[in-house]
């Protein structure tokens, strides 16, 4: 009986130890902090569970800036995903760019030219 006790004990362990250590790697935290844009006029600010774009968007209507909070999830592709994004801010606004999460830098792309990617570094 105690053989058969410990063998459960150990497999419901085992169970756990891969059942957690599938979940981290499926969500990656983006850590807070301020990144900043290469030439410095444009940040993300992350918080524990909110993320704020101050970006610039090129489009017809000139080079509008966008200053807006959202709440936000990482995929565990890294792409990250937004939460109560409007359907102008997805037309027009944030929405309009894929944004990836590396583990240590945001990487925006237009997805609606062929432009380089525009990388956000956290800011020392």
């Amino acid at each position: 009986m105690v053989g058969r006790s410990r063998i459960t004990l150990v497999s419901g362990l085992a169970y756990l130890f891969v059942a957690v250590g599938g979940c981290s790697n499926e969500y990656h935290p983006i850590i807070v902090g301020t990144y900043s844009s290469p030439s410095g006029d444009e940040e993300i600010v992350v918080s524990e569970s909110k993320i704020r774009f101050k970006i610039r968007l090129n489009d017809s209507n000139g080079n509008r800036a966008l200053d807006k909070t959202y709440d936000y999830s990482v995929e565990s592709d890294g792409r990250l995903e937004t939460v109560g994004v409007t359907s102008v801010d997805a037309a027009f606004g944030v929405g309009r760019f894929d944004w990836y999460w590396d583990g240590e830098k945001i990487t925006q792309k237009d997805t609606r030219s062929n432009a380089p990617a525009k990388v956000f570094m956290l800011k020392q």
